[in-house]
């Protein structure tokens, strides 16, 4: 084996000089497949310049290659979880921990895809663990604020963003989370100073920018309120995440930008699935069926409208 061609390509890894160091990776397999080393290596630079196919292969092999790594299986996961694929995420995560107890990376993506899932309580649980085997993981008390924040628990989630933030005050995601759970305790001020400064940080992140204004909005703060609104509508002419439909309804007018910007977050958030659960058989029954899906089946203004329509279904002809 050549061992030298491995050590150049560390060592330009540890430069950050990806590429390179890829190639060299590369070309070290070619003569020497399966050395766990060279393709963990390869994996994590793959993974750090965001190329999440490739990472999971490399890691996949690497994986097989030496089933005892948990570091192995924790890239592995994060690659997927990075492709969206949550429920084999969190099962590598599950054989690096069986590898490694108290693996506080791992358990904090494990908390994250958890919440990905809306499994709330063991979402909470492994956030726990984390801060069990590390009290100053940024991480795990992030993720305990999502977990708060999507319970509605948004007191507890603010704290536990501000102690994310002690840890690492430059943490942007917990940031842009702080804003978000001061926005839904009426605190717009503070909530628009929070995205501000995200802004200021990131301004690429998705939705951020019109996130943003809305909360400036919140404030009656219309300063620079036509060069904001400008930024936005010129990203979502590019076919950038910049805001959230709903959102962009209040910031424009124009019904063609809110249509692409809704595609724009529908081709994000709801990506196509692998098969199409209909695939043109044709059924027959007594009555017609109509189905109603909505996330608004509950004490909502959507629910109270709709519930004549539901009564006056002619039931001798209709089932819903």
């Amino acid at each position: 084996m050549n061992e030298q061609l491995l050590y150049q390509a560390v060592g330009l890894h540890q430069a950050g000089k990806l590429a390179g160091a890829v190639r060299l990776y590369g070309e070290f397999l070619r003569a020497n497949p399966g050395h766990f080393q060279a393709l963990y290596m390869l994996g994590f630079a793959h993974h750090q310049s965001g190329q999440f196919e490739a990472c999971l292969q490399a890691m996949t092999d690497a994986a097989r290659a030496n089933p005892r790594s948990p570091d192995a299986h924790f890239m592995l996961g994060s690659a997927l979880q990075r492709l969206n694929q949550i429920p084999e995420a969190l099962a590598s995560f599950d054989r690096a921990l069986a590898l490694r107890p108290g693996f506080v990376d791992a358990l904090v993506d494990k908390s994250a895809a958890l919440l990905g899932l809306q499994r709330h309580p063991e979402a909470l649980a492994a956030a726990d663990a984390a801060l069990a085997a590390d009290p100053k993981s940024g991480g795990a008390w992030n993720n305990r604020g999502c977990v708060f924040q999507r319970v509605s628990r948004h007191e507890d989630a603010l704290a536990a963003f501000e102690k994310a933030l002690a840890l690492d005050p430059q943490f942007t995601d917990a940031l842009i989370n702080r804003g978000a759970s001061l926005f839904e305790l009426k605190r717009y001020e503070d909530a628009a100073r929070d995205y501000d400064e995200a802004v200021r940080r990131d301004a690429s992140r998705p939705y951020l920018k019109g996130n943003r204004l809305l909360y400036h909005l919140y404030c009656c703060d219309w300063r620079d309120f036509e060069q904001h609104r400008a930024a936005i509508e010129a990203d979502v002419t590019a076919g950038e995440p910049a805001v959230l439909p709903f959102v962009h309804t209040v910031l424009s007018g124009d019904a063609a930008a809110q249509l692409k910007s809704a595609r724009i977050w529908a081709a994000r958030e709801l990506p196509r699935a692998a098969t199409k659960p209909w695939r043109g058989e044709a059924y027959r029954h007594e009555r017609i069926r109509i189905a109603y899906v909505s996330g608004d089946f509950r004490p909502h203004p959507v629910a109270f409208l709709i519930a004549g329509v539901f009564e006056h279904h002619d039931r001798a002809r209709f089932e819903t």
